[in-house]
């Protein structure tokens, strides 16, 4: 008796009570899935990159002048913001190669979330926090 009420406490602590799931439609380009975000309220296209350690911005698409900057930012994907997300601005043609994206969502924003899914047949990306 007391080791089901155990397994069940451990059981009830490990679900979380109201986990909140924002899905984001994407599109793939070149096999690159492509998110369409807002950066400080201005319309932005992302490359989901797993790979990817930090979030980064195309120096232009923020009118920076230097080589890069670390920038905080209002960054909103579909119902989900954060108003204060740390980013670089820095010249991405070399890394974007072509790809019609202004920026690339990193490892830096995929860890502020308990579960990241992507459904392919759907077209789109769950974010559970």
């Amino acid at each position: 008796m007391i080791r089901s009420a155990v397994l069940f406490a451990v059981l009830a602590l490990a679900i979380p009570l109201h986990a909140q799931t924002f899905r984001v439609p994407f599109r793939t380009v070149n096999s690159m899935i492509l998110l369409d975000s807002q950066v400080n309220g201005k319309a932005a296209t992302l490359v989901l990159d797993t790979a990817a350690i930090q979030t980064q911005i195309d120096r232009k698409f923020m009118a920076q002048r230097t080589d890069w900057s670390v920038l905080y930012v209002d960054l909103r994907l579909t119902a989900y913001r954060n108003g204060d997300f740390r980013i670089l601005a820095t010249d991405l043609r070399q890394i974007l190669k072509g790809i019609p994206a202004d920026g690339i969502l990193g490892e830096d924003w995929l860890c502020s979330f308990r579960v990241v899914r992507i459904d392919y047949k759907a077209g789109a990306v769950e974010f559970e926090k």
